[in-house]
């Protein structure tokens, strides 16, 4: 995952004063920045005539091509792009030099739009995203989130009247908060100053939201009526969607009841219908294809063989270059391509350019920048350790991804299945400090037999079961209290951060250690040895519980406003899904340099469970009680592909099922602990 920063300010005030400015905020967020990008990093600054000083930073997570594209991405002086985001459909963008990476073929897609509406592209896109771009040609500073906010974008005002954009940020540092995913927003450069920012707004954002966000921030926010297609679009009024209609889930319940049938023959008996049918395999085809690409694209690199030594760090203005790449070569910056002449050597020559390259002490060395090749085709021959880790509860989304995912994944390659479990918070009487000093050590390894540990232990039993030909590892994490509590004070604060309710600490936490993936594995002797996942793709849960209707507040809106009201309830799950909680799960888990993918919020998922009525997608019903009726349509799934157990798990919250958080505290409340 990228980490892309942005500073843009109006060049009112003495320069020496802005620099300072400049280098007090990224210097407060740039270890944050490089967490999520450890594979490269560098700046660039530019002056856009008298009237714009923009600073741009980017650290690079490589994910996409045969070697890293630095960023930020500087082409012919016209543009400048920083890219943290998957496109999982170049071929259909007609993109050129697929072997790039995609932050490449991107520029040259911008590059050759011209003037054309920048905008406009991006809703061809499948994948998640943030972006900024500047076009030099126009002098138009684009920038964004994607339709469902999947990855993280923070602004700010609050800095000597200039914006900032960050990916990440800190609790006491600016006046930060979430871009809304609402559009693609656009500053005008040829503007004295920064009076206002134009949205150009996806074209399913409804009227009422968008009059609200022009009042929300202490940005002016002009909304244009310029909409731009939104790419959740293309199931509606898609006759090959085969509805079921509510009769006949009526027909099914009576016989249910009547029959007083037990779980497994509810299942079997819609297994038969075949509407029903044709909608659970249609469910699987597409989560069967968001997989494929989530699994595939990727260099075939885990952390281990990847190593330290691919990290650079690059400086460059239009008046100095620099690079700093410890214990390595220096590279040709990939990240610049210009009419400049290049030498037989590699080094980028013009009037007005000076190169520079230091060694690791900071020590000016030659002028030359000596090309470093990274073979890829030898690194996939040779590194057979996990690449893909799952945030494994033992839960019913968690496993049908395993499940799914199992296909597109090496045989030679091990999966992690990362489970977390938090010791409890102990009270701190003298009898209780007494108790803890006097467990045998089987007592206390028995302190993390959580529910998730419990219920990921027979997942994969069932896992072994139908793939015995992989190998599963079981990653057991365990966090004690001393552990969370050192660790949120560090730095998974700051991650949360602009969010700080008891449930953002809660889940963030869990999050941030089950995606760091240190624990332990047992031996076959039942014995532990510790294993830290090398895994760069981390396949996560998210929007599953959203989508079909897997909290209890669903329930309750079908028992207090009908199917309507259910139907609304899940609708409004889907808006707010970015604020709530996508940025913060982004910022937290792409702290560890790897990169969260979330399958079920692939667009095609999102638009054909979108397209369905809420009774094909769950059946909540007080007769069908939790682990029946919720997410009904992901069980039939669940149970089709052989996961019986999965699919008869009630839904249990993450923080609940890891124990970390305290059913006694209101969710919605402020955290005193972030």
């Amino acid at each position: 995952m990228c980490g892309i920063y942005c500073f843009l300010k109006c060049n009112k005030c003495d320069e020496n004063q802005e620099k300072l400015v400049y280098k007090s905020v990224f210097n407060n967020f740039k270890e944050y920045l490089q967490h999520r990008g450890p594979n490269g990093s560098s700046e660039y600054e530019i002056n856009v005539g008298m009237k714009w000083l923009i600073r741009f930073a980017g650290s690079v997570l490589w994910m996409q091509g045969f070697k890293p594209t630095l960023q930020p991405l500087v082409l012919e002086g016209q543009s400048v792009l920083l890219w943290n985001g998957d496109i999982f459909n170049s071929s259909e963008l007609e993109m050129k030099q697929t072997h790039s990476s995609d932050t490449w073929q991107l520029s040259q897609a911008f590059l050759e739009a011209g003037k054309q509406f920048i905008p406009s592209f991006l809703t061809k896109i499948r994948g998640p995203y943030a972006f900024i771009y500047a076009d030099m040609r126009n002098l138009l500073l684009y920038f964004g989130r994607d339709r469902l906010g999947r990855h993280s974008l923070l602004w700010s005002t609050d800095c000597e009247g200039g914006l900032v954009l960050t990916s990440v940020g800190k609790k006491n540092v600016l006046d930060l908060k979430e871009v809304p995913s609402l559009g693609v927003f656009m500053v005008d450069l040829n503007l004295p100053d920064i009076d206002f920012v134009t949205l150009f707004p996806w074209s399913d954002i409804s009227s009422e939201t968008l009059s609200l966000v022009e009042h929300e921030y202490t940005i002016k926010i002009k909304v244009s009526d310029h909409v731009i297609q939104s790419p959740l679009m293309s199931f509606s009024g898609n006759n090959q969607v085969s509805h079921i209609s509510l009769c006949v889930m009526e027909q099914y319940k009576s016989e249910f009841l009547e029959r007083n049938d037990e779980f497994r023959n509810l299942v079997e008996m819609l297994l038969l219908d075949s509407n029903i049918k044709t909608s659970i395999d249609k469910l699987i085809l597409l989560l069967r294809n968001a997989l494929q690409v989530r699994v595939e694209t990727q260099p075939g690199i885990c952390k281990m063989c990847l190593g330290e030594s691919s990290t650079c760090d690059i400086h460059y203005s239009s008046e100095e270059l620099v690079y700093r790449m410890p214990n390595a070569k220096l590279s040709q910056a990939p990240c610049i391509q210009s009419e400049r002449k290049k030498d037989c050597s590699g080094t980028v020559s013009g009037p007005g350019v000076k190169i520079m390259c230091l060694d690791s002490t900071g020590a000016s060395s030659t002028s030359e920048i000596c090309q470093k090749q990274m073979n890829n085709s030898h690194f996939q021959q040779h590194c057979q350790h996990s690449k893909i880790g799952i945030l494994f509860s033992g839960g019913l989304d968690s496993t049908v991804l395993a499940a799914l995912a199992n296909d597109y994944v090496p045989l030679n390659e091990p999966i992690d299945l990362l489970n977390v479990a938090f010791e409890k918070e102990q009270s701190v009487s003298r009898k209780v400090k007494k108790k803890i000093l006097k467990e045998p050590p089987d007592e206390e390894r028995n302190t993390f037999s959580v529910p998730d540990r419990i219920t990921g232990r027979r997942a994969l039993d069932e896992l072994k079961k139908h793939y015995p030909h992989r190998q599963w590892n079981f990653v057991e994490i365990n966090i004690t209290q001393d552990e969370l509590k050192r660790e949120r004070k560090r730095i998974i604060s700051d991650l949360i951060h602009p969010l700080n309710t008891v449930l953002d600490d809660s889940l963030g936490c869990a999050l941030w250690f089950a995606s760091r993936g240190k624990g332990c594995m047992k031996l076959e002797d039942g014995s532990d040895f510790p294993y830290s996942s090398p895994a760069r793709v981390l396949l996560l849960g998210m929007g599953a519980d959203e989508l079909l209707g897997g909290y209890r507040r669903h329930r309750t809106a079908l028992q207090l406003k009908g199917w309507t009201g259910l139907e609304q309830e899940l609708k409004l799950d889907m808006a707010r899904i970015s604020t709530r909680n996508l940025g913060r799960d982004n910022r937290v888990v792409s702290d560890h340099g790897c990169q969260g993918r979330l399958p079920y919020l692939d667009e095609s998922v999102v638009s054909y469970l979108s397209s369905l009525d809420p009774w094909e997608r769950c059946y909540p019903i007080p007769a069908f009680p939790p682990g029946v009726g919720d997410k009904l349509l992901l069980r039939l799934v669940a149970w089709k592909l052989g996961l019986h157990y999965a699919a008869g798990l009630p839904k249990r919250a993450f923080q609940f099922g890891s124990r970390i958080a305290n059913s006694k505290e209101k969710a919605s409340d402020i955290s005193d602990k972030l």
